[in-house]
């Protein structure tokens, strides 16, 4: 579903902006339909395009995901009223070590931030910019970038992220998701494949901890996926691999996993396969 926006015909142009204070964050896209402007463009978001999400309650960019979709209508109660509902499914949340503050943005890279706001809005013309920050001037003079009131979904410029967020625009290749037929349903199925398994083996490594008495387990996702305390002050971390297969003997680690097991000691690498049988044991170094 698409419409006459300014980022309409670039495809380039694949990065959004969730504000909301909601605690499930990461979680799917809703709105109400047809829903206000900034509501409404739930129905644009295309399989493939990355997600930041803004905590109001932390004022900061707390994560990122991707749209796995496919986009769907379903009816749902919206403060208080039942009705129907755009609904956008994403996938692979990972949270951001440290958050993007809104306040180092203002401090560091405010003036770039509205250069990049001002040429938005002059490429959009009359059309509405839909952009989730304003700028707020005294005299005429920029003084602070803000988020809209409102702006549950906006659209967050290239040229923005490539300021804001550099490594997720560098991992996050377009070419990743495209699909020389057209059809998206490849990348759904295996997206939505991959982050249902990654959820389950997560889950099913907190169950484990707690079996084995830990005190408290903590899922953060990055640099790793979870924190374990004992009861006698040690302090775990634990980095989860899932699979959909029987019988994994390897896994598959980032260089950064692999940086922060050589940092921090003890780390654990959980493993969960098929048969759903979680395990531990120390990452091996070689």
């Amino acid at each position: 579903m698409t419409s006459d926006y300014w980022w309409s015909s670039d495809p380039s142009e694949r990065y959004w902006l969730e504000t909301t204070e909601r605690h499930d964050i990461g979680g799917e896209l809703w709105a109400p339909k047809p829903g206000a402007p900034f509501q409404k463009l739930v129905s644009q978001v295309q399989v493939g395009d990355v997600v930041l999400h803004y905590s109001t309650n932390q004022q900061a960019i707390v994560g990122y995901s991707v749209a796995v979709g496919p986009l769907q209508e379903e009816v749902r109660e919206w403060r208080g009223v039942r009705g129907p509902q755009w609904v956008m499914p994403v996938g692979e949340f990972r949270l951001l070590r440290p958050p993007v503050a809104l306040q180092e943005i203002n401090d560091h890279l405010f003036a770039a931030v509205v250069e990049v706001i001002e040429q938005v809005k002059q490429t959009a013309g009359k059309r509405s910019a839909y952009l989730g920050w304003d700028i707020r001037r005294s005299g005429g003079v920029p003084t602070e970038i803000r988020p809209h009131e409102g702006g549950y979904l906006s659209k967050f410029p290239l040229a923005l992220a490539r300021l804001v967020v550099p490594d997720i625009v560098a991992d996050e290749s377009p070419a990743k998701y495209a699909n020389p037929t057209g059809a998206a349903q490849g990348y759904v199925s295996d997206a939505e494949r991959r982050a249902t398994t990654e959820r389950y083996a997560v889950e099913c490594a907190e169950k484990y901890y707690m079996k084995q008495g830990a005190i408290e387990v903590t899922r953060l996702g990055k640099p790793y996926d979870l924190l374990v305390r004992f009861p006698s002050g040690t302090v775990r971390h634990v980095e989860v691999k899932g699979s959909s297969v029987r019988d994994i003997d390897a896994v598959q680690l980032t260089s950064n996993e692999v940086d922060h097991a050589r940092n921090w000691v003890p780390t654990d690498l959980g493993r969960v396969d098929q048969e759903v049988q979680a395990q531990d044991r120390r990452v091996s170094m070689v």
